[in-house]
């Protein structure tokens, strides 16, 4: 029996697992105790510095690898470092990417704060810049310090896009035909640092290069299996690794007890899964109806940190006005086989050194997906 064939008759048993299973055990997939942290963060914890801190874990990251170890000095007093072990080795061997997460996991904390009547000081690389990579140093001191309130009828002033920050995606979907309001798009890119296009060519030649950039990286073996060892399969695997590239729901579970879709058949380039896995994904690319992008003057660490700022509030942002947001880091990553994409990417965009992009993404319309995975607040403490 071919490959195909094989997989098309394993995926008609699956059909029959659902069908006779009933509902009731698609419905019971959702990796409930995986998304509580976003419940809890509604909920907070009667603490200033623990309410803020769960907002802030919930920030956009690379791969979802959750990098932020917290340790509370004392009322108020907070330092931020890098868990070390949640780095990407291969697609991201100088920590840049992991760098804008904690530039993310940051800007979220400090709106949480205002919202909770507070201003959080923040002190980024207290104790210097790490390079080429990160070390054990701390990445910032944070400061909660109660504000009076100066706001006319007694209200404290609150950040306009925080109310996007249960709804915030990363959206991964195929996106509508549909064009993007250009209004919107204005409003989109308002902000400083942020560019984009709508320009029907510009757009084609970006969908093109972003999935050769995409193939790329996923035939490459080193920087394949580094994704390929972060997937978590079905409700139990995320529950017990609420991090890395979920692969949840009834469909994804049902695939994976199958045989049709597992570490082995993604991490193969010969298989059948391998090749229909890159087929759609190179659909989804291509629904890309415009993209907008993050630049900094320079690639420093300081730099890096504010382009995390810049990254989550546009989300944010793309968030009020309705619109999907896919980030896209294949062409950004500094690896050698992804010199020539990075370079087209930057020369496409006119952006000449030392200014960089620091994060670039296609935007369009799609229905919102689920939160992702957190780990709890509790398992981000540490004592240093």
């Amino acid at each position: 029996m071919t490959t195909r064939r094989m997989i098309l008759k394993t995926g008609g048993a699956a059909i029959a697992i659902a069908v006779a299973g009933g509902s009731l055990w698609s419905a019971t997939r959702t990796p409930t105790k995986a998304l509580e942290p976003w419940a809890k963060a509604k909920r907070g914890y009667g603490d200033p510095s623990l309410n803020a801190l769960a907002y802030a874990i919930l920030a956009p990251n690379p791969h979802n690898r959750q990098p932020w170890q917290v340790n509370l000095v004392g009322e108020g007093v907070i330092d931020l470092r890098c868990d070390l072990s949640r780095r990407l080795e291969h697609t991201d061997p100088f920590d840049r990417q992991i760098t804008i997460g904690l530039g993310c996991f940051l800007e979220l904390f400090r709106m949480a704060a205002v919202e909770k009547g507070y201003r959080a000081e923040i002190d980024i690389f207290p104790d210097g810049e790490p390079s080429p990579r990160l070390d054990d140093r701390r990445i910032a001191r944070m400061t909660l310090k109660k504000t009076r309130v100066t706001h006319k009828n007694n209200r404290q002033q609150k950040d306009p896009l925080f109310d996007a920050v249960f709804d915030r995606r990363s959206n991964k979907g195929v996106y509508k035909p549909e064009a993007v309001d250009p209004t919107a798009f204005s409003e989109l890119l308002r902000p400083n640092r942020v560019g984009g296009t709508l320009d029907l060519d510009t757009v084609a030649g970006l969908r093109s290069l972003s999935f050769q950039a995409h193939e790329l990286e996923m035939r490459t073996e080193r920087t394949l299996q580094e994704s390929v060892d972060l997937m978590r399969f079905g409700k139990a695997e995320i529950e017990a690794n609420p991090d890395g590239i979920a692969l949840g729901g009834a469909t994804f579970e049902l695939m994976n007890i199958t045989g049709m879709l597992t570490r082995e058949t993604v991490g193969d380039p010969a298989s059948a899964a391998f090749s229909q896995g890159l087929e759609i994904f190179r659909k989804t690319l291509y629904s890309a109806m415009g993209y907008v992008w993050v630049t900094s003057p320079s690639n420093s660490r300081a730099d890096q940190i504010r382009a995390g700022s810049d990254w989550v509030r546009l989300n944010l942002l793309a968030t009020k006005l309705g619109l999907a947001v896919h980030p896209l880091s294949q062409a950004l990553q500094e690896y050698a086989e992804m010199d020539r994409f990075y370079t087209s990417l930057h020369k496409a965009l006119n952006i000449e050194t030392p200014a960089r992009i620091q994060m670039f993404a296609r935007i369009g319309y799609a229905a919102n997906p689920g939160p992702s995975p957190r780990w709890p607040l509790t398992s981000k403490l540490v004592a240093v």
